[in-house]
C-alpha cells in the first residue's frame, strides 16, 4: 500500500493486514503527537492504543479516505485534551486523596521539585487549546 487513501479504503473494506499497517504507518505520528502535548510518561504506549481503538471505530466516519492522516491526528490530539484535563483535575484534587492511595513516586530533590511545580503553574495558565497549538 502505497498511499493514505488506498490504507484508507483497505480497513473500510475490513482487510485483515491493513490494520497492522496501519499501526506501522501511523503509530509514530500519534505517539510523537502525545509526546509532545503531554510529555513524556508510563502510561504513554497506553494512550496510542487508546487512539487506535478510537480509530477504528470511528473510522466508517471519515469522510475523504485521502484525509486519513489527519483524522488519526485528531484523534491523538483530542485524546491528550482529555488526558490533560484529566491531569489537572487530578492535581488539583490530589490533597484530597489519603496518602495510602496515592502512587508511589520517588521524589525528586528539591531543586527538580520547585521547577516541576513551576513548569505545571505555566501550563495550567494555558487552556487545553493553547497547549494544542
Amino acid at each position: 500500500m502505497d498511499d493514505a487513501g488506498a490504507l484508507a479504503r483497505s480497513l473500510l473494506e475490513g482487510r485483515r493486514t491493513a490494520a497492522l499497517e496501519a499501526w506501522r504507518r501511523f503509530q509514530p505520528a500519534v505517539e510523537l503527537t502525545l509526546r509532545r502535548m503531554l510529555g513524556p510518561g508510563n502510561d504513554l504506549e497506553d494512550l496510542v492504543q487508546e487512539v487506535f481503538l478510537r480509530f477504528f471505530d470511528s473510522l466508517r466516519g471519515l469522510r475523504n479516505v485521502e484525509s486519513v492522516r489527519a483524522f488519526i491526528t485528531g484523534i491523538a490530539i483530542r485524546r491528550a485534551q482529555e488526558e490533560i484535563r484529566r491531569r489537572t483535575v487530578r492535581r488539583r484534587l490530589s490533597h484530597l486523596i489519603p496518602s495510602f492511595l496515592r502512587p508511589r513516586v520517588v521524589e525528586p530533590d528539591p531543586q527538580s521539585r520547585d521547577a516541576i511545580a513551576r513548569l505545571y503553574r505555566a501550563l495550567d495558565a494555558l487552556t487545553v487549546e493553547e497547549r494544542s497549538g
